[in-house]
């Protein structure tokens, strides 16, 4: 390995010597490539693209108005005219599933962003304080968590009353808890990096820390609370609608559709329950369960990497990892002989790529 180091480093040293170009793959074959890895999860992906067009197209995707009444039969079957059939009062309970789409988004979204900006907020400043700053936002963070999250959601509701943005709140209050634990222990496992004792050295603030060096490399685990909590949202919001606390008529919710006459012609029209039940089902599973997670996970990884793929280089072999020449990667800028304190274990993405600038060189 030394001799191998030794007579590349003589190379690149050489007057006339050309560094190779190395060729990296597109991020559409990356992509590509990652997708056929985790077909699983690609499909759940599909399905969440799907009922976000649906969500955004509802408008022009709803065949009649979902609050006209007797836009056909009463009690209708599934038909060419009538794909879902028709409810009690004749409305097309197809355009009524797409008109929930979008109101069910909506609130989840809005409800897991807040929720994501708190958390973070929260867990942040009780991972990088620690001490007693950490004791009294984990208690507090624990007494939330201590209370069963519908529970929460019905007493707030039930205090402030229905409405969209009393929903949002209630949403949101039981979905802080587990981005601010999430987002603490990351802070408290990111700081022991060594990028982030250079930076404080350097005269940086807490806040240019944090926010600089910190919050980039947590998006991982946050990207992962959020998806799961998207898809519990979705359900506290039907689980609201259902029990009358949520989204009031003339406004569409999908657990409004299964609450009501819906429950007492069950027998006689199943319809009526089968496909909001399954539009319930179909985006709350595809975001919470593992598959679509890492399906999510995988492909902005693939598409967002700080660190290069090379496929081949243009002139030469296949591409392989440059020598190691006591255990550092050698810069071949620098005489032969001379490399610089960047290791394998020391780059981090936004943060770490910056460690051989400010640790500087040595003599091996």
């Amino acid at each position: 390995m030394n001799g191998a180091a030794e007579n590349a480093a003589e190379r690149m040293s050489r007057p006339d010597a050309v560094p190779p170009v190395v060729i990296t793959p597109s991020r559409l074959r990356r992509g590509w490539a990652t997708a056929r890895r985790n077909p699983a999860g690609v499909a759940s992906a599909l399905v969440v693209l799907a009922v976000v067009a649906v969500a955004i197209f509802a408008d022009f995707l709803a065949p009649f108005d979902p609050a006209r009444g007797a836009a056909g039969p009463r009690l209708s079957r599934p038909s060419g005219s009538y794909p879902f059939g028709t409810d009690h009062l004749g409305r097309d309970l197809l355009s009524r599933v797409i008109a929930g789409t979008r109101i069910a988004l909506v609130l989840g979204f809005t409800s897991i962003l807040a929720s994501t900006v708190v958390g973070t907020a929260v867990g942040g400043v009780a991972g990088w304080f620690e001490g007693k700053v950490d004791q009294v936002l984990s208690r507090l963070v624990d007494a939330l968590m201590a209370i069963p999250a519908l529970v929460l959601a019905l007493a707030l509701v039930a205090v402030l009353g229905p409405g969209f943005g009393k929903i949002i709140l209630a949403l949101t209050a039981f979905s802080i808890p587990i981005t601010a634990r999430t987002v603490r222990g990351a802070v408290l496992s990111a700081k022991q990096n060594l990028y982030i004792e250079v930076a404080i050295a350097l005269g940086s603030t807490t806040t240019r820390v944090l926010l600089r060096h910190i919050l980039p490399n947590i998006t991982a685990p946050l990207i992962i609370v959020m998806t799961l909590q998207l898809g519990t949202a979705i359900l506290g919001e039907a689980a609201l609608s259902f029990l009358g606390l949520g989204v009031q008529p003339p406004a569409v919710s999908w657990g409004q559709m299964l609450s009501g006459p819906a429950r007492r012609v069950m027998e006689q029209a199943p319809w009526l329950v089968i496909f909001p039940a399954l539009a319930i089902s179909s985006p709350s599973t595809s975001w919470a369960t593992p598959c679509g997670t890492c399906g999510i996970r995988s492909c902005a990884a693939a598409n967002s990497s700080h660190l290069p793929l090379p496929r081949r280089v243009r002139g030469g072999p296949a591409w392989r990892p440059p020598p190691r020449v006591g255990g550092h990667i050698p810069n071949r800028t620098l005489p032969m002989g001379t490399t610089r304190r960047r290791s394998y274990d020391t780059y981090a993405p936004g943060g770490g790529a910056y460690l051989a600038d400010l640790v500087g060189s040595r003599q091996d």
